[in-house]
């Protein structure tokens, strides 16, 4: 696996993942920022070098999170979403998904989603389904957290051993999943104007969250009426 990796970078990165005991995944053509032939996979999480430090995206269970956050590296070395501010693994940066793909919301945002789908019709079949619910456990949905920057090797390396302690190597990504990066933001539909409404149009950079961007960048695909209060006006 080793020889299938050139340049100085790659080899670099390959060995970072394999201390960190992550597996190595070639790539065709050089992709990412920097560019490399070369990616780790943990079950469903992608692990990607960045300029600076590491991003590893994929659905990760909010129990496994946790774990992460109480630990003094993972608490100092692994952002979630990126963010400056370390914030714990609990709303608004935690998403919801029930088994069959459907990305769950909180009510009072129905509001405010509606209105963005109805100024972008021409990108409704981007994003995953949606639907309402204030208690997603009751419909059987499961907690994420989807996206980490990682600041360290050594921080890798415990993000590596967590994942491995708790299963999640043994985890496959679902399909619906592919979807996920088109969804809609939970911040960002809340009102804050620091995180961009998805991550198919902007990418987490390391040092901040991301900028602000137009409510018309992303909708979701469709959404249901499966709780029992009135649909809220959009407060925008």
């Amino acid at each position: 696996m080793k020889n299938a990796y050139n340049s100085a970078l790659d080899r670099a990165i390959a060995r970072s993942l394999e201390r960190a005991r992550i597996e190595l995944v070639p790539l065709e053509l050089p992709s990412g920022e920097p560019p490399s032939r070369v990616r780790g996979k943990l079950g469903p999480i992608e692990i990607a070098r960045r300029h600076s430090g590491w991003i590893a995206d994929g659905p990760l269970p909010l129990a496994v999170a946790r774990v992460l956050y109480k630990h003094p590296v993972g608490r100092r070395e692994m952002r979630i979403a990126g963010r400056a501010d370390h914030p714990a693994p609990e709303a608004p940066w935690i998403i919801w998904y029930t088994a069959r793909g459907e990305r769950v919301y909180p009510v009072h945002l129905k509001g405010r989603f509606r209105t963005t789908c109805e100024q972008s019709p021409g990108l409704v079949h981007m994003s995953p389904p949606a639907i309402f619910h204030d208690e997603p456990t009751k419909i059987g949905a499961t907690a994420y957290v989807d996206l980490y920057l990682i600041d360290s090797e050594d921080g890798l390396q415990v993000f590596g051993s967590v994942l491995r302690a708790h299963d999640v190597d043994q985890l496959v990504r679902p399909a619906w999943w592919a979807r996920h990066s088109s969804s809609l933001s939970t911040a960002w539909l809340a009102g804050d104007t620091s995180v961009a409404p998805s991550a198919a149009v902007a990418s987490v950079t390391p040092s901040a969250a991301v900028a602000s961007a137009a409510p018309s960048a992303a909708v979701a695909s469709s959404w249901e009426d499966r709780d029992t209060e009135p649909m809220a006006p959009d407060d925008d």
